[in-house]
């Protein structure tokens, strides 16, 4: 139920910060990634310690593989 509040007040934040006529595109993306920051490090902490650890492995697993990408583009 917390992360579903959490995902209902983070969505909404988005929402806020789309009808921000007033400030520029990239300003909205910062305000974003930082909401989206928060919302991560809030469900982070509701985890149980083996959760977080499973999700710590999968974080890992997808930025090596980012990093293969660029690797592989950089070299074509």
């Amino acid at each position: 139920m917390a992360v579903i509040k959490l995902a209902t007040s983070f969505f909404s934040q988005c929402d806020s910060i789309n009808v921000l006529d007033s400030i520029p595109f990239f300003q909205k993306q910062d305000l974003k990634k930082t909401a989206h920051n928060i919302y991560i490090e809030s469900v982070k902490a509701l985890m149980t310690g083996s959760q977080l650890q499973v999700y710590e492995r999968k974080q890992a697993t997808l930025r090596a593989a980012d990093e293969a990408k660029k690797n592989n583009k950089t070299k074509k």
